[in-house]
């Protein structure tokens, strides 16, 4: 069987990829874009801290290569037949997505101290046909307060190509998101958010990265994988 890692633009030299986990690493090539794999033994069992972690390690290793599509952990094939057959299925949605990220780096913000606001909370419950997918756009929207004067955190998209923002769970209150930026503007974002910090000192921000664009990797209609 093969372990998916990612996809990428075209199979790299055999010198252009090192770092931790990428010894066996190999490229299904078709049409001009690639995925990275390596063989692995079919699964009985939960994954391994080890395992995630190496997942990860392969996919940051490959982001100097150039733009990429993270493939979610567990991503498993037969043999590289079928591999090649996603690729030929999805090509143009592949390379449209490679084009989106390219050059471009993912950066996570996390924010702490906002409470949530009752009036902007979901409805437990709500009837009728496609309830539950309301329920997660209002999650999706709720979780974030406006952007406003108070708290202007739109202008982080001065400098970003893209953004997600996540909704609030159960176990935590924190503020999520992520932000597509280009290599060229990344000074800019993050002066961006230098400034945003002292408009808010009841409020604590971390943001980390350069990160591969996992947020941004669905192809439309589902994730980029097999």
């Amino acid at each position: 069987m093969l372990h998916l890692y990612a996809v990428i633009d075209s199979a790299p030299p055999d010198a252009a990829v090192g770092g931790a986990g990428t010894a066996g690493l190999l490229f299904v090539s078709w049409d001009g874009i690639a995925c990275a794999a390596g063989h692995a033994a079919a699964r009985s069992g939960p994954p391994t801290s080890a395992e995630v972690l190496r997942h990860q390690a392969v996919i940051e290793a490959l982001m100097p290569v150039g733009a990429l599509l993270p493939l979610r952990f567990g991503t498993m094939v037969d043999n590289a037949h079928i591999c090649r057959d996603f690729l030929a299925r999805n090509a143009a949605a592949l390379r449209h997505r490679l084009d989106w990220v390219r050059h471009c780096a993912e950066y996570a913000l996390r924010v702490c101290g906002l409470e949530a606001d009752p009036a902007r909370a979901v409805p437990a419950r709500a009837e009728g046909p496609g309830a539950a997918h309301l329920r997660t756009l209002l999650r999706r929207v709720g979780g974030w307060p406006p952007s406003d004067a108070a708290f202007p955190h739109d202008r982080l998209l001065a400098h970003a190509k893209d953004r997600v923002l996540w909704p609030r769970t159960e176990g935590s209150a924190d503020l999520r998101a992520s932000f597509l930026v280009p290599q060229a503007q990344t000074e800019r974002f993050l002066a961006d958010l230098s400034a945003l910090m002292p408009l808010r000192p009841d409020l604590v921000f971390t943001c980390t990265g350069p990160w591969p664009p996992y947020s941004f990797a669905d192809i439309g209609g589902g994730t980029a994988a097999p």
